[in-house]
C-alpha cells in the first residue's frame, strides 16, 4: 500500500442518513485532517454537501464529487428509475433547508 492509499478510507456504511453519516464522521474525524473528498450520487451532491459543510468544522475543506458510476439521464423525468430517485432528493433537499432532518440511527439514542 501506498502513502496515498493508506490515506483513504471508505466511511458510512451503517448510516441512515446523510445527516447522520456527517454527524459520525465529526465524530471520528482526525482534528488533523484538512480536507475531505465526499463521493455521492450526482443527484445527491448539493444536499451532501450542504449538510457535511454545515456539520464539520469549517477548517475541513469539503470537495463533494459525484460518482461517474451513475449517470443522471438527461430526460430524467421520462425514465422509470430515475424520476422517483431525483424527486425524492428535491423533496428531500427542500425538506433539509425548511429545518427539517432524517432521524438519526438508533445508535446515536443509547
Amino acid at each position: 500500500m501506498d502513502e496515498t492509499e493508506s490515506k483513504i478510507e471508505f466511511f458510512g456504511k451503517a448510516n441512515i442518513s446523510t445527516l447522520d453519516e456527517a454527524k459520525r464522521l465529526k465524530a471520528k474525524l482526525n482534528p488533523q485532517i484538512k480536507s475531505i473528498i465526499l463521493v455521492t450520487s450526482p443527484m445527491h451532491t448539493r444536499r451532501a454537501g450542504t449538510i457535511f459543510r454545515e456539520l464539520l468544522p469549517n477548517t475541513v475543506k469539503i470537495i463533494v464529487v459525484g460518482t461517474p458510476y451513475e449517470k443522471t439521464p438527461d430526460q430524467w423525468w421520462k425514465n422509470y428509475r430515475a424520476a422517483p430517485f431525483v424527486l425524492l432528493e428535491i423533496a428531500k433537499t427542500v425538506y433539509y433547508e425548511l429545518g427539517g432532518a432524517m432521524q438519526d440511527s438508533e445508535l446515536d439514542k443509547n
